[in-house]
């Protein structure tokens, strides 16, 4: 049985992808699908069905809150695949996304390309300016505000999801978070084997806070040990 089970958590539930819909509103409003943490290392199959899968979900943006890949060498053939994204994207650094001035270039003319922005401690609009999208790399206090935004619906993407805990009295329709894989080796019907840093009370799954609904997706793929187990990858799709 432990046998069958590390072959499991090792080679089925790693590239198991799993979908998930969350409705915070039933108002026609904005499809937002989520992926996180790919740490691509050269599988390019799973990468081109995790973008297949996307594309196929009824997106208004897609957003990505870091961790493309662990190694710089990988990054050209992982933004080559997430090109196909035929919905704006956007996104932000993780901390292994700390390149250089090149590949920061390279990052940024894929994500414009599908209309979106690679977002660095900025603001921007989307949809016609019904949207507002905010990236933090840092806190989320050194965000600049956009002036006279009509947005009706106000996004943040963070990498850290414990990083809610500095908005102060800012707040926003829905955060998006990874970092934590959902803890990538869980307890059966239980939490995680392993706790990250940075991830505090937020290890997986839709929370309520002070500054808004927050969503920390388990990501795609794997950091470290590259097996998962109770933790399915993840692409979320959340309607506001």
């Amino acid at each position: 049985m432990a046998c069958l089970t590390a072959l499991y958590a090792l080679y089925v539930e790693p590239v198991w992808l799993a979908e998930r819909r969350i409705v915070l509103s039933t108002s026609a409003g904005v499809c937002v699908v989520h992926i996180t943490d790919l740490h691509y290392r050269g599988s390019r199959r799973y990468l081109e069905r995790v973008v297949e899968r996307v594309n196929g979900l009824d997106a208004d943006i897609v957003c990505v809150t870091g961790d493309i890949v662990e190694e710089l060498p990988y990054l050209e053939e992982a933004l080559g695949i997430l090109a196909r994204v035929k919905r704006p994207m956007y996104g932000i650094r993780g901390i292994h996304d700390c390149w250089d001035a090149a590949a920061v270039v390279k990052i940024k003319e894929v994500f414009a390309a599908t209309g979106g922005r690679w977002l660095l401690d900025e603001r921007v609009l989307a949809l016609d300016g019904t949207v507002e999208v905010a990236g933090s790399t840092a806190s989320i206090g050194s965000l600049p505000r956009l002036v006279d935004s009509a947005a009706k619906v106000r996004l943040l993407l963070v990498h850290d999801p414990a990083a809610v805990e500095r908005a102060g009295d800012v707040r926003f329709d829905l955060i998006l978070a990874g970092h934590t894989h959902g803890g990538q080796l869980r307890i059966p019907g239980g939490g995680p084997i392993f706790d990250l840093p940075l991830v505090g009370k937020y290890d997986r799954g839709l929370f309520q806070t002070g500054a808004g609904p927050l969503y920390v997706n388990p990501g795609i793929g794997t950091y470290g040990v590259p097996a998962r187990f109770c933790c399915r990858p993840e692409i979320a799709a959340i309607e506001l």
